[in-house]
């Protein structure tokens, strides 16, 4: 609001910065080996790292001694306000992949993520999995006319990250 307006006669300006910034790491390697001719391994591992920064910072000022460029620190009045959060959000995984004759397949794997949201120990959280295949249509019994058929059962556990304030404890009982 410029000096001289009718309801702020002295002037009003407000300066926003507002930043969002997401760093992500990946990495995830795997490890290949055949046993006894035709039982093969894939080992597989990684690492993941989310981290989400953001701020927020506010300036407002009143009152300025005469017209011209307006600052926040150039009024006689000042506020400011200042938000930041950072989330961090880390996991690992393992999981090996066993095959044998190209057609029965068993999977064991684990997921284990941490987040900042639960202060210094991360509250770390493991996701296990398993799943077995087998393809049907391999199999001498199996008609070719009705094309290929893959029986796949699969039990396994995920979850969602928390809010950044989830850990913090508050009494939601009602005082009459």
């Amino acid at each position: 609001i410029p000096f001289g307006y009718v309801v702020f006669p002295q002037g009003v300006v407000q300066d926003s910065r507002w930043t969002d910034a997401i760093l992500t790491a990946d990495y995830a390697a795997n490890v290949n080996w055949t046993m006894f001719g035709n039982v093969k391994n894939t080992f597989s591992g990684g690492a993941q790292l989310i981290q989400h920064e953001t701020s927020d910072v506010i300036g407002w000022s009143q009152g300025f001694a005469g017209p011209g460029e307006a600052t926040v620190s150039g009024g006689a009045s000042q506020v400011a306000q200042e938000d930041r959060m950072r989330v961090v959000t880390a996991g690992f995984f393992f999981e090996n992949r066993v095959g044998v004759a190209n057609n029965l397949f068993v999977t064991l794997g684990l997921r284990v993520d941490g987040n900042s949201a639960f202060g210094k120990s991360l509250g770390l959280q493991p996701y296990p999995k398993i799943s077995a295949s087998y393809v049907l249509s391999d199999a001498s019994f199996w008609p070719r006319s009705l094309g290929p058929m893959k029986l796949r059962p699969a039990w396994g556990q995920a979850g969602r990250a928390p809010c950044p304030l989830d850990a913090r404890k508050t009494d939601h009982a009602v005082r009459y």
